[in-house]
């Protein structure tokens, strides 16, 4: 760090830039991304204007952000990703910065919105969502990470945030990337603001929104036909969960597959989500149209124990049963989740409950003999 302190202040600057993305970013990025990210200029006040589009003549030349660097980091020949030397420096840089790391964020946030807020943004259609992506290529890692840099920063509720999250079409195009996997067609549409700030778990940015602006919980995307309250709860994001509940969002609102913000939490383990929402009322019952799985039926399923235990001590039916006649118990032992099978044991659930082709789970029978559970017949 000495040989890079030592060098002209825009060298200087450059370098640290550098190194704050190659640290702290959410993923590996390539040497394309890194250019377009260092060539953004943001706002320096919220009096001036966005820039319409990326300056190309402020892209750095790849071998004058390795000379910068001073021999910290290089670029792997086969995948173009830009990295540091060696693991070690992740962690001394980690370390040394760890008193500026809001800046950081905030730094690599305002890079991220403002990379989003460009013009060409505005309007453009799916259909040419490849060639978007291949002439803007920091787009994707801004639309999918953005949020994530946001949370951990000062500026949620700063005007370049809460400017992006009010122009839909901006909103709307940056989701297409986000969810964009195997098919373009299961893009949710009409996500709002309110839907993203949610799914990130923007709390700062929530009180805004709340606060001054016009957000309607009961807002449903157009492909999920799911909540703000659906999206932070699936994600573990209890501050928006418990804001949301206090400003009156329908715990029992329900998606195209009838489920409830209580069946994502449970399905997904997020305990402190769960334990809110019970306790604000949320139907501990309520089944999706999925598989006719109840919240207890999901956290089973998948091993949450701590969610089955507290689902459990609310009084949640152990003995429901879901479209394939299995309960809780069954599912737990069908994928091998002791924990959750002795706990449901330990609160009497029924061993001999049996299934659509008539087997049952035999938990004591695993217990007793000390048998891997997956070698049953469940």
């Amino acid at each position: 760090m000495m040989r890079i302190e030592r060098q002209g202040l825009n060298s200087r600057q450059l370098a640290e830039q550098i190194l704050y993305w190659i640290t702290f970013a959410k993923k590996p990025l390539s040497t394309f991304e890194l250019q377009h990210a260092l060539a953004v200029e943001v706002p320096q006040s919220e009096d001036e204007d966005l820039p319409g589009e990326l300056d190309k003549d402020n892209l750095p030349e790849i071998q004058e952000m390795l000379s910068v660097c001073a021999g910290l980091v290089t670029v792997d020949e086969k995948s173009n990703i830009i990295r540091l030397v060696h693991y070690t420096t992740q962690e001394y840089l980690e370390r040394i910065w760890k008193s500026r790391l809001c800046d950081i964020q905030n730094y690599i946030t305002k890079i991220c919105v403002t990379y989003l807020s460009y013009d060409i943004f505005k309007t453009r259609p799916w259909w040419d969502y490849e060639a978007r992506l291949d002439s803007n290529p920091l787009y994707e890692y801004a639309a999918r990470n953005w949020g994530d840099h946001a949370r951990e920063s000062s500026i949620q509720a700063g005007s370049l945030v809460m400017n992006f999250l009010e122009i839909q079409t901006r909103v709307s195009t940056s989701v297409q990337v986000m969810f964009t996997g195997n098919h373009i067609f299961y893009v949710p549409s009409m996500l709002t603001g309110a839907h993203l700030v949610a799914y990130f778990g923007l709390s700062k940015s929530m009180v805004e929104l709340l606060a001054d602006r016009s957000a309607d919980l009961e807002a449903e995307d157009k492909v999920y036909n799911r909540t703000a309250l659906s999206w932070a709860a699936e994600n573990g994001h209890t501050a928006v969960v418990e804001l949301l509940a206090d400003r009156g969002a329908d715990l029992e609102a329900k998606n195209g597959y009838n489920q409830t913000a209580l069946s994502w939490a449970a399905k997904n383990g997020h305990t402190a989500v769960v334990e809110l929402l019970a306790d604000r009322g949320a139907d501990l019952e309520a089944k999706d149209d999925i598989s006719n799985q109840t919240a207890l039926s999901w956290a089973a399923e998948n091993g949450h124990t701590a969610v089955v235990e507290l689902l459990a001590d609310r009084g949640a039916d152990l003995e429901v049963k879901d479209g394939y006649n299995r309960t809780a118990l069954s599912w737990a032992a069908k994928n091998g989740h002791t924990a959750v099978v002795e706990l449901l044991a330990d609160r009497g659930a029924d061993l001999e409950a049996k299934k659509s082709d008539n087997r049952t789970a035999l938990p004591w029978a695993a217990a007793i003999l000390k048998l891997p559970i997956e070698n049953m017949e469940v």
